[in-house]
C-alpha cells in the first residue's frame, strides 16, 4: 500500500494500491533531529565562534567578530531548538519563531539587534548569558567533558568581560 505525505500517512490509511512498492522510494523519510554527536558539535561550534570572536574583536576587526557571533548564533539556535522543540532542531534559526518559547524567541532577536560592528560586544554578552542560562540542561545532556568545559570557559570569559 502506498502512504502519501498528508494527514492520511499520519493515520497510515492506504490512498493507493502498490503491491510492487513502485512509489516507495518518494515517500518522505526526512528527518529533523540531530544525532547526540551532532548537538555536541553544535555546542562546540557555539563556544568556538565565540573564541573567534574574542580574537577578532581583539585584532579591532569589528566585521568579522560581528560574523563570528552570526556562525555561533546557527548553532545557539539548534541547541535551544533541542531542548524546547527536538522534533524540528535542524531547522534553527527557520524556526524560531514558532517554536521556541517567547522569552527565548525575545533573546535570540535582541542578541541579533546589538550583532552590528558598533554593538558587537553587547550581543557577545548576550548570548553568553543565554548559554549560561541553559547551561545546566546542556550539562544533562552531553555530561562532563571537554566540550562542556570549553563551552563553560567560554561563556566565564565574556561575562568577566
Amino acid at each position: 500500500m502506498l502512504l502519501f505525505r498528508t494527514k492520511w500517512k499520519q493515520q497510515n490509511r492506504p490512498l493507493a494500491h502498490d503491491p510492487d512498492n513502485l512509489m516507495g522510494k518518494y515517500e518522505s523519510t526526512q528527518n529533523l533531529t540531530v544525532s547526540k554527536e551532532q548537538f555536541e558539535d553544535n555546542v562546540l561550534d557555539a563556544a568556538w565562534f565565540l573564541f573567534q570572536h574574542q580574537k577578532a574583536a581583539a585584532r579591532g576587526n569589528d566585521t568579522w567578530a560581528v560574523e563570528m557571533l552570526r556562525h555561533s548564533m546557527r548553532n545557539v539556535t539548534i541547541i535551544l531548538l533541542s531542548r524546547y522543540a527536538k522534533e524540528r532542531e535542524v531547522l534553527g534559526l527557520k524556526t524560531i519563531h514558532r517554536d521556541l518559547p517567547k522569552e527565548r524567541q525575545d533573546r535570540v532577536v535582541e542578541i541579533y539587534e546589538a550583532m552590528t560592528p558598533s554593538h558587537h560586544e553587547v550581543a557577545v554578552r548576550k548570548i553568553a548569558g543565554l548559554l549560561e542560562s541553559e547551561f545546566a540542561w546542556i550539562l544533562e545532556e552531553l555530561g562532563e567533558g571537554e566540550v562542556v568545559s570549553f563551552m563553560s570557559l567560554m561563556v566565564g570569559r565574556v561575562l568577566a568581560g
